[in-house]
């Protein structure tokens, strides 16, 4: 939760235009979510440190277009095949041994 009275750990250091935000809500809002500088730092290191042991492929990968964050992500070629490249939406289906009876765009 977050709002002009209660924040995480009770930090005030966030980015200016979130901070600004937080500071000026109601302390009636308790919806609303935002992480300090500080411990988006630690998530993300923690992130980058984490080894994925016995990870599986998902078989089918949807990728919303308008999402901003789906537009760094790269897929490869070699394992998944585009299967649907909408307006909105993407779709790649991992490569099997049935895929070739599939189109690939």
């Amino acid at each position: 939760m977050a709002n002009s009275l209660n924040t995480f750990k009770g930090s005030k250091n966030f980015e200016p235009s979130i901070k600004k935000f937080i500071l000026s809500s109601s302390p009636m809002y308790s919806q609303q979510t935002a992480i300090p500088i500080e411990e988006f730092d630690r998530l993300q290191r923690k992130f980058m440190k984490y080894k994925l042991n016995n990870f599986k492929k998902p078989e089918i990968i949807v990728f919303e277009k308008l999402n901003s964050f789906t537009k760094n992500i790269t897929i490869k070629k070699k394992d998944y095949c585009k299967l649907y490249d909408g307006n909105v939406y993407i779709v790649y289906l991992k490569m099997e041994k049935n895929v070739n009876s599939i189109k690939c765009n």
